[in-house]
């Protein structure tokens, strides 16, 4: 008979530790011992792996492969930018001429933004969004700008940009087009 423990020594938990490659430090390592510790000397390494592999996949899917999984996705940094009642209507406002003004031309807004994002991640600089936004007619009004800028800002490398590609699929999904149209 096959005996299943569910708990390892300290000593093997840190050992396999140190030979997965991870270049935990003697700190680290101890925090996890403690953390899954089951008595004095044992720790519940099947706690560690479930709780590692729940990153990657779920539970029990070999079990059953037809089961859906959803994709974990990091809330973007964007989402999380909050404006207060007054400008989210100046903001909505500002959204909702965009896209009847891109439904109407049936208008591409991705090439003149990647004319300008240099690193292709996605944003560039508030003066450069200004710069493609007045060159279409688009807005012209400062608060308009204000409002698009605060509710797409991002920081890159410790600098505020303005997050172009959320930008565009927001103003496409508002015009209900699909982003290659």
């Amino acid at each position: 008979a096959v005996v299943s423990t569910q708990s390892t020594g300290k000593t093997n938990f840190k050992r396999a530790l140190d030979l997965s490659g991870l270049n935990l430090t003697t700190d680290e390592a101890e925090l996890l011992c403690t953390r899954y510790q089951s008595d004095q000397d044992n720790v519940l390494y099947h706690h560690f792996n479930d709780e590692i592999e729940s990153i990657f996949t779920v539970k029990g899917l070999e079990k059953s492969p037809t089961k859906q999984v959803v994709q974990y996705k990091i809330m973007p940094e964007w989402l999380k930018n909050n404006l207060s009642k007054p400008i989210q209507e100046v903001y909505d406002s500002a959204m909702e001429h965009l896209a009847r003004f891109v439904k109407t031309r049936r208008m591409q807004l991705y090439p003149m933004f990647e004319d300008y994002d240099k690193c292709k991640n996605g944003t560039v600089t508030y003066s450069q969004f200004r710069r493609v936004l007045s060159i279409l007619s688009l807005i012209a009004d400062e608060v308009e700008f204000h409002a698009l800028e605060k509710q797409y800002k991002v920081n890159v490398g410790g600098m505020n940009v303005f997050n172009y590609l959320a930008f565009c699929d927001d103003v496409y999904e508002l015009a209900k087009l699909n982003k290659l149209d």
